[in-house]
């Protein structure tokens, strides 16, 4: 009994996962960048670096915003 409930909270939790995956991860594209100076956690195009705007620390500087689409 314990395992057909766990196998079931599993099952039932995947919808959950992959909606997290998609909004996070897939969708992120339509979120702000800024550009940054720092390599850490951006993307580098033109000789520049950008970064996602949840990216960013506390306090931490952020450039000009961009939008990819």
């Amino acid at each position: 009994l314990l395992l057909l409930s766990i196998g079931v909270a599993a099952e039932l939790a995947g919808p959950f996962i992959a909606k997290n995956m998609i909004d996070n991860h897939m969708l992120a594209i339509e979120k702000p960048y800024f550009s940054t100076t720092s390599p850490d956690e951006a993307v580098q195009y033109n000789n520049a670096y950008y970064k996602r705007g949840d990216r960013f620390e506390p306090g931490e500087a952020k450039g000009q915003e961009i939008r990819i689409l």
